[in-house]
C-alpha cells in the first residue's frame, strides 16, 4: 500500500487479504529510516496497535523503500501485546481499586505506568526491572524493612507479571542474553527485529540477508538483457532442499533512485493499457520503455538527481517490469539453470519455488504480495484473452519477454481455495549439442569429431544404453550434425491408454484412468502442437508413481500428458496375480534384465509363462486425521448446525444475525426460534462461519432431534465400520444396515451407532444390525461416497489419503466381514472388480500381493445365481505382513490367521526371481551343493527372493561384484508376475502417454509400462532443417487409427533420398529399420536409438529378442553405447559414453566371437573420459577407411583423415572455450552449431579447391576468424 501525497506522518492503515491482515505505517516525509529495533517509541505505537488488532500478522514501514516485519518477529510484539492487554483491560491495574491492593496508590500508580510504558517500548528492560523489584522486595521482606500485607500482595502480582513475560518467546529466546549488553543499549533487539527491505514500487519482499546458518555450495551471475543478477545457492544442515538466494538490481539502488522509481510509478501507472495493446506484448513493452526513459529523465532533471545513460536503461527497465511486467517472476525466469517456479496459495504466507537443473527443488528468499499476484493474473487475461474467475479457475497461457519464453498455468477460487497460485515452466527450446556434450563431459572433443566425421558419411549407427542413459539427447545431438541440406525423416511411435492409474494432485491422492486424467486435463489446459499432438505440460506439478534405476517405486513429476488419434490392435494381458493391462503390440511393458534390473520387452513378444514387473509396493504417504461435514453441507440438503461456537456467535451478534437473515428471506419468529434453540440453518451458517469457533460442532436435520458430530474422526473404531460396510453393507430408506453375525463385528455397529448419538438394533432378517440415523446414511452416501452395490461396490478416493495405520484398519473391518482364514490362505470373495482391485492397491502399501482369480465363479444363494471373483493371500511372508499391518476383528479368524503364520517357512515359490539359465549356471558354480542344480537347472524352477537373498549374504567378498546386480534386484520394489493369458483385441480411438523424465516408466493397472520419449524435431525445423515428423504407434491402453512402426519406416524409404531417425528401437520395426540400413545406408545417415549396454548386448537384442537375422546385423556400423558412471561415493551418477563400437562384416554367426566388434573409442574410468584405442590409432576401422575411399586426397592416407577427426574435435572445442571464455553459452546452442558447420563444410571446401587437399591448419585458422567474426553478434 502507498500512502497518497498529504498523508500525515505516522497514519496507519489495517489490509487485510486471506487470511493475512498487514498493518502499514507511513513514514514517508519522516527524517529518518523507521526502525522498530532503534526506536523505542515506534515499537510502542506498534504495540498499541497490535492490542486493538490481534490479528495483525505483518508490518510495513512506508517510506522510499518498505521495510516489511514478516508473521514471525511480529508474532514476538503479539505475545508482548497480549500481556499488555491482559494487564490494561483485564486485570486494569491502573484502577483505583487495583492501586489500593497494592497499598500506597501514588507510589504504585508511577511504578506500575512505568512498567508498561517500557513493556511497549522495551520489553526486555520491563523483564529486567520487574525481576529487579522483586528481588528488591524480598530482600526487604528478609532484612524485616517490610511486612504489610499491601507489599504482599504487590510481589505476588510482580511474580505473576514476571511469569506471562517468561511465557512468550521473545523472553525465553532473548531473556538470557540481556546481561552481554549495556542496560541503555537496544542493540539486541536489531538482532531480533530484522525487516525485509523493498522497493516501494513493489509489494513482493525479498529477504536480503544470507542465513547464517547455511553453507555456500555455489556463486553464479545470471547476464540478461545487460543486467547482472547475483545468484547464490546455500545449504541448510538439515534441510533436504538447497537456498536459492537472489539479489535482483532493484534491490541495490540509491535512496534517489529508489525515490524515481516511487514517482514515475505513479505516473506510468494512471497511463494503463487497453486490452488489445496487451494482445502484443513485446510492442507495450517497447513503447513503455519509450515513455519511461523520457519520464525518469525529465524526473531526474526536476529532482536534481545525476543519471547516466547506463543508470536510466536500468530504470526504465525496472519501471517496465514493474508496470506492465511480471516483476521478480521476470528476473527468476532469466536464470536459464531453473526449469519451474511455484508459487502456491496463500500469496504472502509461502516462499517461491524453483526447480533448478542442477540442485532440483530449492526455497527462494522471494515472499509474493497479493498486489502483485493479482496484478499479474489481470495482465495474464488481457494478454491471453482468456477469462480467470470462479467460473474458470484456471488460466493457462504463454508467457514470453526478451528471449524468454515460459508457459503459465493460474488457478484460483474455488479450485485453490486458498486463493491466486502459480505454475511456470520455462522453457529450453534448443536440443543438446555436442559442444554442450563435451562441456558436459559426457564425451570430449576427440569422440565429438569423431562423430560428426562418421555422420558426415552417411553411415548407420544405434545409440544404444541403459534407462536415463542420455541416448535420445545424444541422438538429437547428432541429428543436428546432418546438414541442413538434407531432408530427414523421423520416426516415432506413441502411447495410447486408459487403464487405472493413482496421482498426486495438489498434494491429494486420486483414482482415475489414463484417458479421463488426460482428457480432462487438455479440456482445461491443453494445445496442439505443431506435430499435431494434444498437449498438456503438467503445470500444477501432478506425481505418479513410477520405478527409478534402482527399481525402486516412487512418485515422480510427470513433464507432459499427451495424446492423439490411432487404429490398431492391442493386446489384454493378464498375470497370475490377477492384474491386466491392454497395450498395442510395440508397447512395451518391463521384463527382468539380470544387470539392470528392468528391460522393456514388446507386448507382442510377451507369452504366457513369461514374467513381467509390477510394484511390489506402493507408498500413499498421506494423513488424512477426520472429514469435515462443515465443508461439505450443501449436500445433506436442509440441515442445522449447533454447538458452543454458534451459541456464542448468536449471543455476541444477534442484531447481525436478524440482519442477515432477514435479507434473504426468513421470518422474524423463524429467526427467533434459532435464537432459542441456538442452532443455524446451513444457509446461514455458510455465511457466518468465519466468525464462529467450530471445534465440536454439531448437525442435525430439519425436524429431527438426533444430532451427530460436525467432523467425522477417521480413528480405529470408524475405519473399521467402513470396512465392515463395504463388505456387508447396504441402506434401506433411512438406515445403514451391516449383515454380520459375529459378535465382535456387530460390537463395532454398536459403537459407532452410539458415537453419531443413535442406537443399532436387530434387522428383522434375524441377524444385520442396522442403525436408524437419516443424517449419518447421508454423510456414508454423499460425503464420504459409500454407494453401490455388491457388484458395483468401491473404495472412495479419499481412502487413499489415509496413514498406513489407517488404511489398516478399514481392510481389518473388510475382511472381517468378507474374509477369513483357511488352514492354507487369508481369503475374501467380491462380486465388484472394482472393489477387488481397489483392496489389493491397498494391500501394496503393506508389499502384500493379492492373487485375483482370472474368472468370476457362479454360485447358488437364496437370492439366485452370484458371481464372485475370489481372492487370496498364500505366502507365508505375505501372511506375516498381513497378520502385523491388517489382521482380524472376529477372534476366531484372528486365532486360524495365527495359526498360519505360526508355520515355518519353505521354499516360497510365490516372490520368485526369474533367473536365466545363464545366471543360474553361474550361481551354481559360486554355491556349489548349496544350490540346488536339479530344481532350478534340471527342472527349470525358479528361485525365491528371500532364498537367493539368503544365498547371496554368504557369497564370499572376492567374488561379491559379479553377482552384484542380483542384489539390486533382490532389494528392489519390483515383482514378477508370471504371465496367464495374453488376448489380441482390435479397436480404435484415442491413445494416451504420460511423459516421466528420467525414470521412463509409470505405474498403470499396478504394471510397469514404458513412457515415450521425444527428439527435438520442431528445434530443427524452427534453424532451417529439411524435416518431417512421422507418427507411427505404440502403445498403452485403449484403442487406436495409426500404422505399425516398421510399416511406417517402410513408408520413409518411398518418401525420397532422405536420411531416417529412429526415436527408439524395440520391436518388429527393428527388421524394417535393417531393410532401411541396407538401402538407405547407400546414401544417407540411418541412426536409431536401442536399450543395451554394451555392443554384444545390442546385437543380442536386435537377433535373439528382436528377431533380425545375424548377417542383416551387418548393416550397422557403428554402437555408440551411454550409461551411467557412478562417483566413488557411490551416492552420484554420471552420463557418459563408454565405447564407440565398430560393427566389422567379415563374420558370420558370432561377432563376439568372429572378432566383428571393435571398439574405437573406450571410456578410461581413471581420467572420467574416453580414449581412443590402438586400432583407431593405427588406422584400423574399415568403416572410416570406406567413408575416406570416396574423399579426394583421403584415400589410402590414414594421416589425413585422423587429422579431419581431430580438427572436426577441435572445432567443438573451441565452440566451448570461446563460450565460457567470452561468457556467451549461446555459442553452445544449436543454432550457432549448425552455422558452424556450414562454415566448416564452405571452408574445408574452399581450403581444398585452393590447395589440392584439406589442409588442417588452415581450415581451422580460417574457421576461427570466422567464429570470432561471427560471435560479435551471438
Amino acid at each position: 500500500m502507498i500512502f497518497k501525497e498529504g498523508t500525515p506522518l505516522y497514519a496507519t492503515e489495517i489490509e487485510r487479504k486471506q487470511g493475512e491482515d498487514t498493518l502499514y505505517v507511513n513514514f514517508l516525509g519522516a527524517s529518518f529510516a523507521p526502525s522498530i529495533s532503534e526506536n523505542s517509541q515506534t515499537m510502542g505505537q506498534v504495540i498499541e496497535i497490535i492490542v486493538e488488532n490481534p490479528n495483525i500478522s505483518r508490518v510495513v514501514f512506508v517510506q522510499q523503500r518498505n521495510y516489511n516485519y514478516p508473521f514471525e518477529q511480529v508474532s514476538l510484539l503479539a505475545e508482548i501485546a497480549r500481556v499488555y492487554h491482559y494487564l490494561t483491560k483485564q486485570e486494569n491495574v491502573l484502577s483505583l481499586a487495583k492501586l489500593s491492593f497494592f497499598g500506597d496508590v501514588q507510589r504504585s500508580y508511577v511504578e506500575m505506568e512505568n512498567f508498561l510504558n517500557l513493556l511497549k517500548q522495551d520489553p526486555l528492560g520491563c523483564y529486567t526491572q520487574v525481576k529487579r523489584k522483586i528481588s528488591s522486595i524480598k530482600n526487604n521482606l528478609a532484612m524485616g524493612r517490610a511486612a504489610s500485607v499491601d507489599v504482599g500482595n504487590y510481589l505476588l502480582f510482580l511474580e505473576r507479571f514476571l511469569g506471562m513475560l517468561e511465557q512468550t518467546k521473545m523472553i525465553k529466546e532473548y531473556g538470557n542474553k540481556i546481561s552481554e549488553y549495556p542496560s541503555d543499549s537496544r542493540e539486541l533487539y536489531s538482532i531480533i527485529f530484522r525487516p525485509d527491505i523493498l522497493p516501494n514500487f513493489t509489494f513482493t519482499r525479498l529477504v536480503a540477508q544470507l542465513p547464517s546458518d547455511a553453507e555456500l555450495v555455489d556463486q553464479y551471475e545470471i547476464k540478461a538483457d545487460n543486467e547482472n543478477i547475483n545468484v547464490t545457492i546455500l545449504k541448510r544442515k538439515n534441510d533436504s532442499k538447497f537456498f536459492y538466494h537472489i539479489m535482483p538490481p532493484e534491490y541495490e539502488l540509491s535512496e534517489e533512485q529508489h525515490m524515481l522509481l516511487n514517482l514515475a510509478r505513479g505516473v506510468i501507472t494512471e497511463h494503463r493499457p487497453k486490452a488489445e495493446e496487451f494482445t502484443d506484448p513485446e510492442k507495450t513493452r517497447q513503447v513503455f520503455f519509450n515513455v519511461s526513459i523520457g519520464l525518469l529523465s525529465e524526473l531526474a532533471t526536476n529532482k536534481q538527481v545525476s543519471l547516466s545513460h547506463g543508470d536510466l536503461n536500468r530504470l526504465a527497465k525496472i519501471l517496465v517490469r514493474y508496470t506492465v511486467g511480471f516483476g521478480l517472476v521476470e528476473v527468476l525466469l532469466m536464470d536459464s539453470r531453473l526449469q519451474d517456479i511455484v508459487i502456491n496459495a496463500p500469496i504472502a504466507l509461502n516462499p517461491v519455488f524453483v526447480r533448478h537443473e542442477k540442485y532440483d527443488e530449492c526455497v527462494t528468499n522471494i515472499i509474493p504480495s497479493f498486489e502483485d499476484a493479482d496484478s499479474w493474473a489481470a495482465k495474464l487475461r488481457l494478454q491471453s484473452g482468456r477469462p480467470l474467475d470462479e467460473a474458470n479457475p484456471v488460466l493457462d497461457t504463454d508467457l514470453v519477454f526478451a528471449n524468454v519464453r515460459a508457459r503459465v498455468a493460474a488457478v484460483k477460487e474455488p479450485l485453490s481455495p486458498s486463493g491466486l497460485a502459480y505454475a511456470f515452466r520455462r522453457h529450453r527450446d534448443e536440443p543438446w549439442t555436442l559442444p554442450l556434450f563435451i562441456k558436459n563431459k559426457m564425451i570430449n572433443s576427440f569422440a565429438a569429431g569423431l562423430l560428426s566425421f562418421i555422420i558426415d558419411g552417411n553411415r548407420t549407427l544405434l545409440v544404444a544404453g541403459t534407462r536415463s542413459s542420455g541416448k535420445t539427447s545424444l541422438l538429437g545431438s547428432l541429428m543436428l550434425e546432418i546438414m541442413p541440406k538434407v531432408r530427414t525423416i523421423v520416426v516415432e511411435d506413441s502411447v495410447a491408454g486408459n487403464s487405472r492409474i493413482f496421482v498426486k494432485q495438489n498434494g491429494t491422492f486420486v483414482k482415475t484412468t489414463i484417458g479421463n486424467l488426460i482428457d480432462e486435463r487438455i479440456k482445461k489446459n491443453g494445445f496442439i502442437d505443431v506435430d499435431g499432438r494434444e498437449k498438456e505440460l503438467n503445470l500444477d506439478n501432478v506425481e505418479i508413481f513410477s520405478a527409478d534405476k534402482n527399481g525402486k517405486v516412487c512418485l515422480s513429476r510427470a513433464s507432459k500428458f499427451i495424446r492423439h488419434k490411432v487404429n490398431k490392435p492391442f493386446y489384454e494381458i493378464t498375470t497370475t496375480s490377477g492384474k491386466r493391462i491392454k497395450v498395442t503390440g510395440d508397447h512395451s511393458l518391463f521384463g527382468l534384465d539380470e544387470r539392470n534390473i528392468l528391460k522393456e520387452v514388446k507386448a507382442n513378444q510377451i507369452r504366457e509363462g513369461d514374467f513381467i514387473a509390477v510394484p511390489y509396493k506402493l507408498n500413499f504417504n498421506n494423513s488424512l486425521g477426520s472429514i469435515d461435514l462443515l465443508e461439505h453441507l450443501e449436500k445433506l440438503g436442509k440441515v442445522f448446525v449447533e454447538g458452543e461456537g454458534v451459541k456464542n456467535y448468536i449471543e455476541k451478534n444477534r442484531k447481525e444475525l436478524f440482519s442477515l437473515a432477514y435479507s434473504v428471506g426468513y421470518k422474524k419468529s423463524t429467526i427467533s426460534n434459532w435464537t432459542k434453540k441456538s442452532i443455524l440453518p446451513a444457509r446461514i451458517f455458510e455465511k457466518v462461519k468465519n466468525k464462529i469457533d467450530t471445534d465440536k460442532l454439531s448437525i442435525k436435520s430439519f425436524g429431527q432431534s438426533q444430532k451427530i458430530p460436525a467432523k467425522v474422526v477417521l480413528d480405529e473404531l470408524f475405519l473399521n465400520f467402513a470396512g465392515l460396510w463395504l463388505a456387508d453393507g447396504c441402506y434401506d430408506k433411512r438406515s445403514i444396515i451391516i449383515s454380520v453375525m459375529e459378535e465382535e463385528n456387530k460390537e463395532v455397529a454398536r459403537k459407532i451407532a452410539e458415537r453419531f448419538n443413535s442406537s443399532a438394533r436387530m434387522h428383522t432378517d434375524g441377524f444385520s444390525s442396522m442403525i436408524n440415523s437419516d443424517l449419518l446414511k447421508k454423510v456414508m452416501q454423499k460425503i464420504l461416497e459409500f454407494n453401490g452395490n455388491s457388484y458395483t461396490k468401491n473404495i472412495p478416493s479419499w481412502v487413499y489419503n489415509l496413514s498406513d495405520k489407517q488404511a489398516g484398519w478399514l481392510l481389518r473391518g473388510y475382511y472381517s466381514g468378507d474374509g477369513c482364514a483357511s488352514d492354507k490362505e487369508v481369503l475374501f470373495s467380491s462380486c465388484s472388480k472394482e472393489l477387488v482391485d481397489n483392496v489389493a492397491s491397498l494391500l501394496l502399501r503393506f508389499s502384500i500381493i493379492l492373487r485375483i482369480s482370472d474368472s468370476r465363479k457362479s454360485r447358488d444363494t437364496p437370492y439366485g445365481k452370484d458371481n464372485t471373483i475370489s481372492c487370496r493371500i498364500g505366502s507365508l511372508k505375505d501372511l506375516k505382513k498381513f497378520k502385523e499391518n491388517v489382521g482380524f476383528l472376529v477372534k476366531s479368524k484372528q486365532g486360524n490367521l495365527d495359526k498360519l503364520c505360526s508355520k515355518i517357512s519353505t521354499h516360497d515359490t510365490s516372490d520368485i526371481i526369474p533367473l536365466s539359465l545363464e545366471i543360474k549356471e553361474e550361481l551354481n558354480r559360486i554355491f556349489g551343493n548349496k544350490f540346488n542344480n536339479n530344481d532350478y537347472i534340471s527342472r527349470g524352477q525358479n528361485v525365491g527372493r528371500e532364498h537367493l537373498k539368503n544365498m547371496l549374504q554368504k557369497v564370499p567378498n572376492e567374488i561379491t561384484n559379479s553377482i552384484a546386480p542380483l542384489k539390486a534386484i533382490i532389494s528392489s520394489d519390483i515383482f514378477w508376475d508370471k504371465i496367464r493369458k495374453v488376448k489380441k483385441i482390435e479397436g480404435e480411438g484415442f491413445v494416451y502417454d504420460i511423459s516421466v523424465p528420467g525414470n521412463e516408466n509409470f505405474i498403470c493397472e499396478n504394471i510397469l509400462a514404458h513412457n515415450t520419449l521425444e527428439l527435438p524435431v520442431d528445434t530443427l525445423r524452427k534453424i532451417g532443417f529439411d524435416i518431417l515428423r512421422m507418427k507411427v504407434r505404440s502403445a498403452l491402453v485403449s484403442t487406436n487409427t495409426e500404422i505399425e512402426a516398421a510399416e511406417g519406416i517402410r513408408t520413409s524409404l518411398r518418401l525420397g533420398d532422405s536420411a531416417l531417425i529412429i526415436g527408439e528401437v524395440r520391436s518388429t520395426e527393428a527388421k524394417a529399420l535393417y531393410e532401411a540400413m541396407r538401402i538407405g545406408a547407400l546414401a544417407n545417415v540411418v541412426a536409431g536409438t536401442i536399450h543395451g549396454d554394451s555392443a554384444y548386448g545390442v546385437f543380442d537384442r536386435v537377433v535373439n529378442d528382436l528377431g533380425v537375422q545375424p548377417t542383416s546385423f551387418k548393416a550397422t556400423d557403428l554402437i555408440i553405447i551411454a550409461n551411467p558412471v557412478k562417483t566413488p561415493d557411490g551416492l552420484h551418477s554420471m552420463k557418459r559414453v563408454v565405447s564407440v563400437t565398430e560393427v566389422r562384416k567379415h563374420w558370420n554367426h558370432d561377432p563376439l566371437e568372429e572378432g566383428g566388434f571393435v571398439d574405437l573409442l573406450r571410456y578410461n574410468v581413471e581420467k572420467d573420459e574416453l580414449e581412443p584405442t590402438p586400432e583407431l590409432i593405427n588406422g584400423d576401422s574399415e568403416i572410416i577407411k570406406n567413408i575416406a575411399g570416396s574423399v579426394k586426397g583421403w584415400a589410402g592416407n590414414w594421416n589425413a583423415v585422423y587429422d579431419n577427426i581431430i580438427l572436426r574435435g577441435k572445432i567443438k572445442q573451441e565452440i566451448v572455450d570461446a563460450a565460457e571464455r567470452f561468457e556467451k553459452p549461446k555459442l553452445m546452442e544449436a543454432k550457432f552449431n549448425v552455422m558452424s558447420n556450414n562454415a566448416f563444410h564452405a571452408i574445408s571446401d574452399r581450403v581444398r579447391e585452393e590447395k589440392g587437399v584439406a589442409d588442417g591448419d588452415s581450415i581451422f585458422a580460417e574457421w576461427k576468424k570466422w567464429m570470432y567474426d561471427e560471435m560479435k553478434g551471438v
